[in-house]
C-alpha cells in the first residue's frame, strides 16, 4: 500500500482534468492510502467520489477580482492573463497555501504527491520534504519562448519574479521550474488524459508524459430534475466560460442568440450561482441557464459545445464525441482551440472576433455538417483505447 497526497485549486473544474478526481478514487478501490487536501468548497464532490478530504483555509489559489469589461479588446486580454497568473501565483496566498499544507504534508507523510498544474504549493512542499511529485492533467514541456508580444513576455517575467519569491520564501532551488520556465515539470511524470497523437508531430513534449487517454464516466446517481424539459427535436448546444473567465454577460448573450438563430436549443453554464440568475433576468427567452450542469448526464444528449478551451471540457466534450465552438480566454485555452480545429473536431474564433454573426456563422457550420461529428467519434475511440483512469491508476501504483 503506498500514501499518495492529491491537491488541487478550490474549483470544480480543478478537480477533473479528463480523470483527476477519478484517478484518486480508483486508487482508493485498489488499497492505497489517499488524501485530497484542497479548501472546504470542494469537500462534497471529492467525498461523494470516496475520497478522504483534509480541508485547509486554502491551498494557495485564490479567485481574483474580475477585470473591467468595458476595455479595449487588446487591454482586455492583457488583462485576462495579468488575472490568470493572479490566481495561481499570488505569493501571499501561495504561501500561505504552503504553511497549511505542510502540516499536513508533515502528518500524512505521503510516498507521492500529485498534484494539478496551479497548485503551486505542491512543487514547493514535495521538493522541501523530498518527495515525488507528479503532475496530473497537464504534458510536460520544453521551456519555449514566452510569446512574441510585449503583454506574454512582461507576463512571463512578471511570472518568473514571484516564482523567485516563493523559492526564497519555502528555501528550495526551484528544481520543479527547469530552464527558466513557470510551469512546474516533474521528471517522475505527469498523467496526460489525451493522446500522443492529439498534441501533434510538432509539440516540445519531454519523456516524463504518461499519455492515458479517458473515456466517458458513467452517469451517478439520478439525472438532475431540469433535464426532463429538455426538447427532443431540436439539438441540444452547452455554453459555457469555466468557472474563472465567467464575467462576460455579453459572450454568453451572442452565443445565447446564435445558437437560437440555427434553431438550436441552447443550455448556458454559468458558472455560480449568482451569474446565473443575472444571466437569467438578461438572456432571450428560450435559453436554459444553470450555475452547473453535470457533464456525465448532460454530454451524452450534446450537438454541439460552445467553451473557452478549459482542458476538462474540452476532453469531456471529446470522450463522448461532441464537435466543440472554442472561444479561448488565456493560459493555454488558445492551444487547446488549435488542436482542436487541427484534429477537425471544432472551430475556434478569438473573443475580439466572437460577433454575434460569426458565432452563428460557427454554430451553423458544426451543427449542419455530420462529418464535424464522425471526427469527434474518431478520437473518442483513440482515448478509450489507452485505458483512462484505470490506467493512470495502475501506473501511479507502480511508481
Amino acid at each position: 500500500m503506498a500514501r499518495f497526497l492529491f491537491t488541487s485549486a478550490p474549483l470544480m473544474g480543478h478537480l477533473d482534468w479528463g480523470g483527476y478526481l477519478r484517478t484518486a478514487a480508483a486508487l482508493v478501490r485498489m488499497g492505497h492510502d489517499v488524501t485530497w487536501v484542497s479548501a472546504a468548497a470542494v469537500a462534497p464532490p471529492v467525498t461523494a467520489a470516496g475520497v478522504p478530504i483534509t480541508a485547509v483555509d486554502t491551498p494557495g489559489w485564490r479567485v481574483p477580482p474580475p477585470r473591467r469589461a468595458d476595455l479595449p479588446p487588446a487591454e482586455r486580454a492583457r488583462q485576462r492573463q495579468a488575472r490568470a497568473i493572479d490566481g495561481w501565483l499570488d505569493v501571499a496566498e501561495v504561501a500561505r497555501g504552503l504553511h497549511a499544507m505542510q502540516r499536513v504534508v508533515a502528518s500524512a507523510r505521503p510516498d507521492v504527491i500529485v498534484s494539478e498544474l496551479f497548485v503551486t504549493a505542491a512543487p514547493l512542499l514535495a521538493e522541501k520534504h523530498g518527495v515525488p511529485l507528479v503532475i496530473a492533467g497537464w504534458p510536460a514541456l520544453a521551456m519555449t519562448a514566452a510569446g512574441s508580444t510585449t503583454d506574454a513576455q512582461q507576463v512571463a517575467q512578471v511570472a518568473q519574479a514571484r516564482l523567485q519569491q516563493l523559492w526564497d520564501h519555502a528555501q528550495v532551488s526551484g528544481r520543479y521550474w527547469p530552464n527558466g520556465s513557470f510551469w512546474p515539470v516533474s521528471p517522475h511524470g505527469h498523467v496526460v488524459y489525451f493522446s500522443r497523437d492529439w498534441y501533434g508531430e510538432t509539440a516540445a513534449l519531454l519523456p516524463y508524459n504518461r499519455f492515458v487517454g479517458g473515456q466517458a464516466a458513467p452517469p451517478a446517481g439520478s439525472a438532475p430534475a431540469w433535464m426532463a424539459d429538455l426538447p427532443a427535436d431540436r439539438p441540444l448546444v452547452l455554453i459555457t466560460l469555466g468557472s474563472l473567465f465567467t464575467h462576460d454577460d455579453s459572450f454568453f448573450a451572442r452565443a445565447v442568440q446564435a445558437v437560437l438563430s440555427g434553431a438550436g436549443c441552447p443550455i448556458v453554464a454559468a458558472g455560480s450561482p449568482e451569474l446565473a440568475v443575472r444571466l437569467r433576468a438578461q438572456l432571450p427567452t428560450g435559453a436554459i441557464i444553470q450555475a452547473w450542469v453535470a457533464y456525465d448526464w448532460l454530454l451524452p444528449r450534446l450537438s454541439l459545445v460552445i467553451h473557452h478551451g478549459g482542458v476538462g471540457t474540452t476532453h469531456a466534450a471529446i470522450v463522448h464525441g461532441v464537435p466543440q465552438l472554442i472561444v479561448p480566454r488565456a493560459g493555454d485555452q488558445a492551444n487547446q482551440a488549435r488542436r482542436a480545429a487541427a484534429a477537425g473536431i471544432g472551430l475556434s474564433l478569438a473573443p475580439a472576433h466572437a460577433t454575434a454573426d460569426r458565432l452563428a456563422l460557427a454554430v451553423n457550420q458544426l451543427l449542419d455538417d455530420p462529418q464535424w461529428r464522425a471526427r469527434a467519434g474518431h478520437w473518442r475511440d483513440e482515448f478509450a483505447r489507452l485505458g483512462g483512469v484505470d490506467q493512470a491508476a495502475h501506473w501511479l501504483s507502480q511508481l
